[in-house]
């Protein structure tokens, strides 16, 4: 069991160690916990990141963190307060802790398209084990099979590693 989190200080720290980093937030306490957005500074604005800046949501009692897309803050606190407390959709993902773990092996790769074993494994709630599926990706178009959201997000990881030395990875693994 998460214990409460109850100071700044302590939400800093917390999220130092979910998100694996040592970045600058702006924090907004509100009555469950803090919302949170990255404090980006004139290098990473020229550069290119940090634009469209997501919101993220600490609840202070479980540690969960959530992903809002870019709304204004008193937005995203109304709009969560109603989620928890009257069961209304939310528009945002869980981040941490994290719900699923993906063991990607490339198996094949031709001129035109790339071939992963997907073994997903459920880190929340372990049952019976995920059966492996095979992903397919072409390499013009980044379309995959199947197009699942959880393909989605290893079509993604393995695009964006392909993208910074132009070779699909052999191996690897990410946490969502």
């Amino acid at each position: 069991m998460q214990e409460p989190i109850t100071t700044e200080q302590q939400a800093r720290t917390y999220l130092a160690t979910a998100l694996d980093g040592d970045h600058q937030y702006r924090m907004f306490p509100f009555e469950l916990g803090w919302v949170i957005y990255h404090q980006a500074g004139d290098k990473p604005i020229k550069q290119g990141r940090y634009l469209g800046l997501t919101k993220l949501v600490l609840n202070a009692q479980t540690g969960v963190i959530v992903e809002f897309p870019n709304l204004p803050v008193d937005i995203v606190v109304e709009t969560y307060l109603s989620a928890i407390r009257e069961g209304t959709w939310m528009p945002a993902n869980q981040i941490y802790p994290y719900r699923i773990r993906l063991h990607l092996q490339l198996t094949n790769e031709e001129p035109d398209m790339v071939e992963y074993r997907i073994q997903p494994e459920w880190l929340e709630n372990p049952g019976e084990p995920t059966p492996p599926y095979q992903l397919l990706i072409d390499k013009h178009t980044l379309s995959s099979q199947p197009s699942d959201p959880l393909s989605g997000l290893a079509l993604s990881w393995a695009e964006i590693r392909n993208h910074t030395d132009g070779t699909w990875p052999t191996h690897g693994m990410l946490e969502y």
